[in-house]
């Protein structure tokens, strides 16, 4: 996902704090020492240029299209997300980035029914083969697929790729966000079903780092 404009929001707007064992973090998303320093340069350097005029926060408007691809072990079972749970956080996302320059709509909504693709760990075989079957749309629609990740993943609630993925030569299909299915708005995790984590993940996709 390439977005031209970022701002920075503070590690408190993401939700939960990162534990020191990667395969035990709630967030799979991670930013390199060296890749931040770039991050927070450009924005440093953008900041100085005036970019934070309000006249530049129409200026820089997208509305970003959203394909939800919900994953399901069985049909209308586990990993089923309703039409309700997926509007409301959407309209978690709408809130959160309020003011940002960013609005989200929702433009499709597809279930599947694999047990693979509903239990594939982080990066796996299985779940590189659901994105790439799956994702639709360019670098302004934002693929998220809920599922529940696998064995090796047991503490894990979603990770996403950042905007310099999406380059050439890159494998463009892996653009998107993956979200475990409890953690949607309305959903069955205990202190992680306001959509917090959604909002956690799209930043990344949209390149907001934090300060």
């Amino acid at each position: 996902m390439v977005i031209l404009f970022s701002f920075v929001f503070g590690v408190g707007v993401f939700g939960a704090p990162i534990d020191d064992n990667p395969e035990d973090e709630p967030c799979g998303s991670h930013i390199s020492p060296d890749r931040l320093r770039i991050v927070e340069k450009q924005f440093a350097d953008r900041k100085a240029a005036n970019l934070t005029d309000p006249g530049l926060t129409a200026k820089f408007s997208t509305t970003v299209s959203v394909v939800w691809n919900s994953i399901e072990e069985t049909s209308g079972g586990k990993g089923s997300v309703t039409n309700k749970q997926m509007d409301d956080t959407i309209a978690k996302l709408n809130a959160s980035f309020l003011g940002s320059g960013f609005s989200f709509v929702l433009t499709l909504r597809r279930r599947y029914v694999s047990q693979a693709w509903f239990n594939a760990d982080k990066n796996s075989n299985d779940e590189k083969a659901m994105r790439k079957q799956l994702r639709q749309g360019g670098a302004t629609t934002l693929n998220i697929y809920t599922t529940n990740f696998g064995e090796l993943n047991p503490k894990l609630l979603g990770h996403s790729t950042f905007p310099w993925d999406y380059s050439p030569g890159a494998d463009k299909y892996l653009d998107g966000v993956v979200v475990k299915y409890i953690v949607v708005s309305g959903g069955s995790a205990t202190n992680y079903n306001q959509g917090a984590t959604f909002v956690h993940e799209v930043g990344h996709w949209l390149r907001f780092v934090p300060e």
